[in-house]
């Protein structure tokens, strides 16, 4: 079972920094949580939970790693569908991703800034922005 426990917490130039120590008695590891934007009240128990699951998860999948070659015959690559990019901040960080790549493109001159899937893209982003997602920026 992991305690964790609040080491630091400080505002600078407008970003919340909160350092968390989570241990199980062997191990300790310690966490910057960071967030632009006021959070509700179960943001840092959220955020700990999560860091605590994949702690739990990393110590059950460790010992399946087994030590020498890996056979790659009859391998097919399928990651699967995160759950996270299913939900409404999944989706608009993915579009942000998608207009990044299309900001690049325009500066390498491979599009112009007036490529209607690049305006798509923005409009699409200015329409369904929330202040909940500044910190994707």
């Amino acid at each position: 079972m992991y305690i964790a426990q609040v080491v630091s917490s400080e505002l600078v130039d407008g970003l919340l920094k909160v350092i968390v120590s989570i241990t199980n008695g062997i191990i300790t590891v310690s966490r910057e949580f960071n967030t632009r934007s006021s959070q509700d009240e179960n943001w840092l128990k959220r955020m700990t939970k999560r860091e605590v699951d994949d702690l739990n998860s990393l110590e059950k999948f460790a010992p399946t790693i087994i030590i020498g070659a890996i056979d790659l015959t009859e391998f097919t690559d399928v990651e699967p569908i995160s759950e996270d990019i299913l939900t409404p901040r999944g989706i608009y960080q993915s579009k942000l991703r998608e207009l990044e790549g299309y900001i690049s493109a325009i500066r390498k001159g491979v599009i112009s800034d007036t490529n209607t899937d690049f305006i798509a893209c923005k409009t699409w982003l200015t329409d369904f922005f929330d202040s909940s997602y500044i910190d994707l920026f």
